[in-house]
């Protein structure tokens, strides 16, 4: 909120942590760029590494 407006930022993304990009040459993100720091630390690609690593499918 900036002056008691909302803000929401390029395509509503404002305050969006996980779609701030850490890495500009990374895996693409849903949101459309790349990079995105949810790619890396979200805990659907957690499961996707570790299910990598173990060459099994895991689901929660």
């Amino acid at each position: 909120m900036i002056n008691g407006e909302l803000v929401k930022g390029y395509q509503g993304y404002a305050g969006e942590m996980g779609h701030k990009i850490s890495n500009p040459d990374g895996e693409l993100c849903n949101c459309g760029n790349s990079g995105c720091w949810q790619i890396y630390s979200s805990e659907a690609s957690f499961l996707k590494q570790l299910s990598e690593k173990l060459k099994t499918n895991i689901d929660l």
